[in-house]
């Protein structure tokens, strides 16, 4: 039985919100904090979007976002969170301090149907793929950054612009055999770091670790906890429910001796709009060694346009360790990838042209040097937390612009 929470509390936010020009008299470079005024703590993954719904970013970890629109006067930002009150702010606004006042719901049987268990409403989910995901070509542009860390030093920094071309959600669009995403990708812009790093996978040639994030979507590829296998060996159960834009959702989580992680499942039309994969660690001999992968964590969340849901942020983590017969640690690799849609191009989109495809084989330090970089100072991009900062400056990166 659900516990449902009446009466809702969705808390102030307070955006800080500062203004300036970019690139001409007509585009507008806007930075702001995001923070919830109750706990006084930033609210990361907060969407930003323009009124048209195709252009837009998400805060980071600190709640801090960067977008820049075509300005005009009657332009607004659309400020959205699971949890939150949305809000529209207009761009030409004065005010940067803006208070929400409370938002109060109450969950009725009717909105949430109690009689469906954790399991039943996954189960939906999944028929519902076709329905709630497009299934026909599309192409995103968004903001993409990886880097690694060997034995506790950094080993590298990427950030990308980047466009991928998608056939559609289909079922049937991966195989077993398969290895590689079934997306197209185009580098539009490039910055990277000097190398310090040796990852290697298990057959001595880099790996493309933007086509490995877009490979591990769950919702894409029908990777757990979507596969029937999955389904068996998971046990759910559902946490809470919760509003997102004036519709119900259902937070449900889920367990068992390999994985765990939790989902926010529309009550409605059963679309995923929020997941979270965690695996546990695998060790084996190799040589004598033991070689040990580490718990791996995937997040994605989804946005709507259009009745259909996109990719709207996507993050993995990853790595592996080795150590010897005295468990001394030989070698140590993480690996930290994450992907922002800024911009949903449509349906029916066209194939990316073939002479500027990605090799999805060979790693993207390898194949490019960096270029265009003066957009990740004025482009939408995630905001570097003052981790990533360092690390840049650590790691002295190239800027050939």
């Amino acid at each position: 039985m659900i516990k449902y929470r009446k009466n809702t509390f969705i808390s102030f936010l307070l955006f800080y919100i500062s203004f300036q020009f970019s690139y001409s008299q007509d585009t507008l470079l806007i930075v702001g904090q995001i923070i919830d005024s109750i706990s006084k703590k930033p609210i990361p993954y907060v969407s930003v979007l323009d009124k048209g719904g195709t252009k837009g970013v998400i805060s980071n970890d600190n709640g801090i976002f960067q977008i820049t629109i075509v300005f005009d006067k009657q332009d607004s930002l659309y400020f959205s969170c699971i949890g939150y009150k949305k809000y529209v702010l207009p761009v030409t606004s004065t005010i940067n301090k803006i208070n929400l006042t409370p938002a109060i719901y109450s969950i009725t049987p009717i909105e949430v149907k109690s009689n469906e268990t954790a399991l039943e409403i996954v189960q939906k989910a999944i028929t519902y793929f076709q329905n709630n995901y497009c299934n026909l070509p599309f192409v995103l542009d968004g903001y993409y950054r990886e880097y690694t860390k060997e034995n506790n030093k950094y080993g590298r920094l990427i950030e990308a612009n980047v466009s991928f071309y998608d056939k559609g959600y289909s079922k049937y669009s991966v195989t077993n055999l398969q290895m590689q995403a079934s997306e197209d990708f185009k580098i539009n812009a490039l910055k990277k770091s000097n190398e310090n790093a040796k990852l290697y996978d298990n057959i001595g040639k880099r790996i493309n670790n933007l086509d490995g994030l877009f490979f591990n979507n769950p919702v894409r590829y029908y990777r757990l906890p979507f596969y029937s296998k999955g389904l068996k060996e998971l046990n759910f159960k559902i946490d809470s429910t919760t509003y997102f834009e004036n519709e119900p959702y259902y937070s449900i989580s889920f367990n068992s001796k390999s994985r765990s992680g939790n989902m926010i499942v529309n009550a409605n039309d059963y679309s995923i709009m929020f997941l979270n994969v965690k695996t546990h660690s695998l060790q084996f001999l190799v040589e004598g060694d033991t070689m040990q992968i580490m718990p791996e964590s995937y997040t994605i969340s989804f946005r709507k346009y259009k009745n259909k849901l996109f990719v709207n942020y996507m993050k993995r983590t990853n790595g592996n360790k080795i150590t010897d017969k005295q468990s001394n640690v030989k070698f140590q690799s993480e690996i930290y990838t994450e992907f922002m849609t800024t911009d949903i191009k449509g349906e029916n989109a066209k194939p990316i042209n073939k002479k500027e495809l990605v090799d999805k084989g060979k790693d993207l330090y390898l194949q490019y040097n960096s270029f265009n970089t003066s957009y990740f100072d004025k482009g939408n991009i995630l905001p570097p937390t003052e981790l990533e900062k360092q690390i840049e400056r650590d790691l002295n990166v190239k800027e050939n612009k």
